[in-house]
């Protein structure tokens, strides 16, 4: 086989391989379910409805975050499980920017048996100058 030709094959191998997850195309990717808005309208009410987590880092927490909201940075759970409900099947609301580490905080949830536990989409976030609300059918 000449030079050529084993050069083409390579490539041509190499083009079919999978990309990797981070580098597909996001739009590929399932959108999260949204959260009912009547369910986060309760909370904003003062309603204990769900547990609310943010996965962003303590820096970015300080800086404003949802009302009630509990920081639990995605990469240091272990030191948090006192904030998680007793009832591993009650809501458990995880966020962040843009939700990859609230996905990544929700599977390590999983894993401990909260099976309540969902990603609040950042569309569903309203990201102000030093507090995040959430956006409703109806607005804020």
């Amino acid at each position: 086989m000449t030079r050529h030709a084993l050069f083409s094959l390579c490539l041509l191998c190499c083009l079919a391989l999978p990309l990797p997850a981070a580098a597909q195309d996001s739009a590929s990717a399932p959108a999260r379910p949204a959260i009912d808005s009547e369910l986060l309208s309760a909370y904003a009410a003062g309603q204990p409805v769900f547990t609310l987590l943010d996965a962003r880092s303590p820096d970015e927490f300080a800086g404003g975050h949802v009302a009630g909201a509990v920081n639990v940075p995605h990469d240091d759970l272990g030191a948090h499980l006192a904030v998680l409900p007793e009832d591993k099947s009650a809501p458990v609301l995880v966020y962040c920017r843009s939700g990859r580490r609230a996905g990544l905080l929700v599977s390590e949830l999983a894993e401990l048996g909260y099976t309540g536990a969902r990603v609040l989409p950042s569309e569903q976030l309203d990201y102000g100058e030093d507090e995040i609300t959430f956006i409703t059918d109806g607005g804020h």
